[in-house]
């Protein structure tokens, strides 16, 4: 198939997803990697849309082999979710991006996005379209297209250090999750009003890391055990349906056993 009519169907997708009446839930997890994307409802794009997303590819690409950050910065929608090894970090603004596009874009990621054809871009329903194995995701509001995430990223930085990886704050407890200069994930929580220049109430090692989600939608999950004791921060909120508290940019989660003792939203 042509790279034009591929992408001509994979827009008609794109185009029709404002329309789509299911809820996030139910067209959630719907990939379509290695073939055309359908649309639902069979919507055409416009010939004006077409063009939109042929100028971002030219101008995505050239802006990437010519290593020229001011150029990329004008097809991102800030802030740019960038998932890392060590986590989700998200670029705020052009100048947060000049000053990271090294490790943000390093030459294997360049070279997927660069290296992409038409059997290797797919999309999903909830998240838009994906360059070469989901490296980076761009979506459209109808008019525009625009960079929204970028994938496996490897800072390859080595630390003799900790790294502060978030901090979550609840009605009643000051939370930090570190990574070690070991590699192992640390959980601290101070219960409140106590200082923060006091020992923790908890401190504990050896947690585990994982992502939940997928593409603009991924967030860090920091899991700990301690007995029949186990907590859980989301790291992030990911794709919701809006129902969070203003300001929320996590979650705590505290089980005993089976049973959870603890539900509370991070800011």
């Amino acid at each position: 198939m042509k790279r034009s009519a591929f992408i001509v169907l994979c827009l008609i997708f794109l185009v029709s997803r404002v329309a789509v009446s299911q809820s996030r839930h139910e067209i959630s997890g719907m990939p379509y990697s290695g073939a055309p994307c359908t649309a639902s409802g069979g919507i055409p794009p416009s010939a004006q849309q077409i063009a939109e997303f042929n100028r971002f590819d030219k101008e995505l690409r050239s802006a990437l082999q010519r290593n020229d950050p001011a150029a990329l910065a004008f097809l991102i929608d800030f802030p740019l979710r960038v998932n890392t090894n060590k986590g989700a970090l998200l670029i705020p603004d052009a100048q947060s991006l000049g000053g990271h596009y090294a490790e943000i874009f390093p030459t294997q990621v360049r070279d997927r996005v660069i290296a992409t054809v038409p059997a290797d871009y797919f999309c999903r329903y909830d998240e838009g379209l994906g360059y070469k194995d989901g490296v980076i995701w761009a979506s459209t509001d109808g008019h525009r297209f625009t960079l929204q995430a970028v994938n496996e990223v490897d800072l390859h930085v080595q630390s003799k250090k900790s790294i502060l990886l978030y901090t979550c704050e609840t009605k009643s407890h000051r939370i930090s999750i570190e990574k070690l200069a070991n590699e192992e994930f640390r959980y601290r929580s101070w219960n409140k009003p106590k200082s923060l220049n006091e020992t923790p109430d908890i401190d504990l090692a050896h947690g585990k890391q994982t992502f939940s989600g997928t593409g603009v939608c991924s967030i860090p999950t920091y899991t700990f055990t301690s007995g029949d004791v186990t907590y859980e921060v989301n790291g992030g909120l990911g794709c919701t349906d809006g129902s969070e508290p203003p300001k929320a940019t996590g979650h705590l989660s505290v089980s005993v056993g089976d049973k959870q003792v603890t539900d509370d939203w991070c800011f």
